[in-house]
């Protein structure tokens, strides 16, 4: 499929939120885990398009795959998780050295 190979392609990064509206009518349903990818790295237009695309599908999508994106959203959770918790004890550190070197 032409827009899934467009979405590939480095020089669309930034500019595929159209692409994956353009998916609407067509049946995208191979390429569900890419647009799950999509929905966790994208930027804001990519990842409601891609939730939308996924979530109104016309074919069901199969339980063991559901549970695959489950899966992988859990992941991305735990990984936001630890950023966040990274970047807080960074800010933290950083009033540290504020108090210090006043």
């Amino acid at each position: 499929m032409v827009i899934i190979e467009l979405l590939k392609d480095a020089r669309t990064l930034g500019n595929r939120g159209m692409l994956l509206y353009a998916l609407k009518p067509l049946d995208y349903s191979e390429h569900i885990e890419r647009l799950a990818d999509f929905m966790m790295q994208g930027n804001f237009e990519q990842k409601h398009e891609a939730k939308q695309l996924i979530f109104e599908m016309k074919k069901p999508i199969p339980t063991g795959l559901i549970e695959k994106l489950k899966l992988k959203v859990e992941h991305a959770i735990v990984d936001l998780e630890e950023r966040l918790d990274f970047l807080s004890d960074v800010a933290d550190e950083l009033d540290t050295l504020k108090s210090t070197t006043s």
